[in-house]
């Protein structure tokens, strides 16, 4: 656990952005990032590691930075950048947040954040159903 809190700790540098959104191309020298925007898979696949880390240290900060991160995904805005019910674009903007576009898909870059999605709420129904809910326009499956 020492090591998993360790890079953890040396990565969260990654989330200082305006957003909270993080770099995806790092600079570990400085500290910084170069992006302007990230893709949802980049983002959405952190919340699942990130989770269990803050669940397994007891350190909510991992989680907290996971979580404000999705939080633009699942709370799309502008909602002109959500093509069709529950697909989202596939990118944003890492320093305001909002959805670039209304260009998305099922395909590489995209999928992972769908999936996800299903995993947080396999994690906890509970406390993750909104993750189920964001989920649930896109499959023929109820998971409430």
């Amino acid at each position: 656990m020492t090591q998993a809190t360790s890079l953890a700790d040396n990565l969260k540098f990654a989330f200082n952005t305006t957003s909270g959104i993080p770099h995806n191309n790092l600079d570990y020298s400085k500290k910084t990032g170069s992006d302007q925007q990230n893709n949802i898979a980049q983002i959405g696949t952190l919340v699942l590691e990130w989770t269990r880390l803050s669940d397994l240290t007891g350190k909510r900060v991992y989680a907290n930075l996971t979580q404000k991160a999705e939080s633009y995904l699942l709370n799309t805005s502008p909602t002109s950048t959500e093509p069709f019910p529950g697909l989202i674009t596939s990118w944003y903007d890492i320093t305001t947040g909002q959805g670039i576009g209304a260009n998305g898909g099922w395909g590489p870059l995209d999928d992972s954040y769908y999936e996800y999605l299903l995993k947080m709420y396999i994690y906890d129904p509970v406390k993750y159903a909104q993750y189920g809910e964001k989920y649930e326009p896109m499959s023929p499956y109820n998971f409430s």
